[in-house]
């Protein structure tokens, strides 16, 4: 898979690898961000036969770290369809006895009162998992590292098709931290997309990655 910025040149997104686009341009990447988030067409996502992608399917835009991360905020339906589907058939009758036996107890209770009231579990495992609150442990706490990691580890588990993308992420993270990042993305392999706004004196930082920079004249510059 391809993501092209107007007519400059292409970025391949190979899984476990970080693909990046960096410019110093101000113009660029509002442009790139605006196509990211569908408010007009100058960025393209094709396959490896070159046929067209729709934007909005391929891209999990997450943003800036640390501003817009609640990651099971956004992926609370992916996370509860995986995990009914993972589980065993074991698992899915302990819970359906489980819920059973809670819900004789609450029925007992009813009866107590004047009311022609009853209860009654119809066996939704999706409904009673929502019920349940799950959450990421310390979601709160996760430093800018643990938000990409989660994220990455949240779309291979649930086997989500579209490509996590950052942007500006060096802005969090260290060069060792991001070496790390890289390790990571290699052994999730899945893909992994950041956008950011920075100079051309600093793509060492990018090493190994699938990288291009567009400067201010409009140039591409590529590792």
């Amino acid at each position: 898979m391809k993501v092209t910025y107007n007519s400059h040149k292409s970025v391949s997104l190979n899984p476990g690898k970080i693909a990046v686009i960096a410019t110093n341009t101000p113009v660029v990447f509002n442009e790139i961000m605006g196509g990211l988030n569908d408010f007009n067409e100058s960025v393209k996502f094709v396959d490896d036969s070159y046929n067209s992608l729709e934007v909005t399917k391929m891209i999990d835009l997450d943003s800036e770290l640390l501003v817009n991360h609640k990651l099971y905020e956004k992926y609370s339906k992916d996370i509860i369809k995986a995990e009914i589907d993972n589980m065993s058939l074991e698992y899915h009758e302990k819970v359906d006895k489980q819920a059973q036996q809670l819900f004789t107890v609450l029925q007992k209770s009813l009866f107590m009162t004047d009311l022609p009231i009853e209860v009654s579990y119809d066996g939704d495992l999706k409904r009673l998992l929502s019920y349940s609150q799950i959450k990421l442990s310390a979601e709160h706490e996760m430093g800018p590292y643990d938000i990409i990691a989660s994220d990455l580890k949240i779309h291979l588990e649930c086997n989500l098709k579209s490509i996590v993308c950052f942007c500006n992420v060096a802005n969090y993270l260290s060069k060792s931290e991001f070496y790390e990042l890289q390790t990571e993305v290699k052994r999730l392999n899945i893909p992994l997309l950041l956008i950011e706004f920075s100079e051309i004196n600093e793509r060492s930082f990018y090493q190994e990655s699938n990288f291009l920079f567009i400067d201010q004249d409009f140039i591409d510059w590529k590792l």
